[in-house]
């Protein structure tokens, strides 16, 4: 069987934070353990993950409607669980009515992301 590869990433296979940490993955600003970084959600998706880089930002898909936050609060506590950092460390900094987002993430930089 053949697989489709984009940029090195397989087509459709949803990242683990593992495989985050390829050079590719684009991050907008570092300070200190601090990372900022540009996210373009799909919400309404069938399935929540982390899918990879996507331009200039990472492509995050949604199960949850972009309605009253959901889609943000979803997007956190992937974040969260694949990052393996507290939801309270994670914060959309801009785009919250928005499909590109930047969030912000304390304790980690890219060096352990």
């Amino acid at each position: 069987m053949h697989e489709h590869r984009v940029r090195g990433f397989k087509v459709g296979a949803t990242l683990r934070a593992d495989s985050l940490r390829d050079s590719r993955v684009p991050v907008k600003k570092q300070l200190q353990n601090n990372l900022t970084i540009k996210i373009k959600v799909e919400p309404r998706s069938s399935k929540s993950g982390i899918i990879g880089p996507y331009g200039d930002a990472l492509k995050v898909k949604l199960t949850s409607p972009p309605v009253e936050g959901k889609a943000n609060k979803e997007l956190i506590a992937l974040l969260s669980k694949e990052l393996k950092v507290r939801k309270k460390d994670i914060e959309i900094v801009s785009g919250q009515s928005s499909k590109n987002k930047v969030v912000k993430i304390i304790g980690i930089n890219k060096t352990n992301f």
